[in-house]
């Protein structure tokens, strides 16, 4: 049985926590959108081989250099960065009435996000390291909180 501390208030009566866990927090660089990051990285250097030959020359074509590498930079953390961000900031419980994905960012604020079972639920454990998901960015509709997977039975694809 998990640990109930700060749990009070969000479980509902006889309600218990079967499971709780975290995704992995390390930035996954293969398995993200790569080439959105390598585009990036690329759009950067270039930015940054603009601003600095246009600087040399006097001019202040440099400026327009600085937009490249703004769209540059943000491809570059977008794709990778941020998801891993995310992922070490949300925590994941299984009670037997319903799957809790909490999310706790600091632009957003806390956030609990819930999908609750029923017998039309299908709930699968994947054993080993899960593969890249979009799900992984936003749970709903399909919760692919790895290692469970909830899904309709209509709709059993999941993650």
């Amino acid at each position: 049985m998990a640990d109930l501390s700060g749990w009070q208030g969000l479980l509902d009566e006889g309600e218990t926590i079967l499971w709780q866990g975290r995704p992995d927090k390390g930035i996954r660089w293969f398995d993200g959108d790569f080439t959105s990051t390598i585009m990036g990285v690329v759009m950067v250097c270039f930015a940054l081989f603009w601003m600095f030959k246009a600087a040399q020359a006097d001019t202040l074509m440099w400026v327009f250099g600085f937009l490249f590498l703004i769209v540059g930079a943000r491809q570059t953390i977008a794709g990778n960065i941020v998801p891993a961000y995310i992922r070490s900031r949300t925590w994941y419980t299984l009670t037997d009435r319903r799957a809790i994905i909490a999310t706790d960012i600091p632009v957003r604020g806390r956030r609990l996000t819930t999908v609750p079972i029923t017998p039309e639920t299908e709930i699968t454990l994947e054993a080993g390291t899960p593969a890249p998901s979009s799900s992984a960015r936003r749970p709903a509709p399909c919760v692919a909180a790895r290692p469970f997977c909830l899904s309709p039975r209509r709709n059993r694809s999941c993650g």
